[in-house]
């Protein structure tokens, strides 16, 4: 028969410290909603060239 080994264990506390970051509004990550109609035109050609 096999022998049993004890695995450490973690505590619940201490796994929930590991967290993904807390989300940020829009406005604070960018300078406005949506892309200007030069960068769209650029986009759609890159998607163009790429097979898209």
């Amino acid at each position: 028969m096999a022998a049993v080994i004890d695995l450490p264990r973690t505590s619940f506390s201490a796994k929930r410290q590991k967290q993904p970051p807390v989300g940020q509004p829009n406005d604070a990550r960018r300078s406005r909603e949506y892309p200007t109609l030069d960068e769209m035109e650029r986009m759609i050609a890159l998607a163009r060239r790429a097979g898209g």
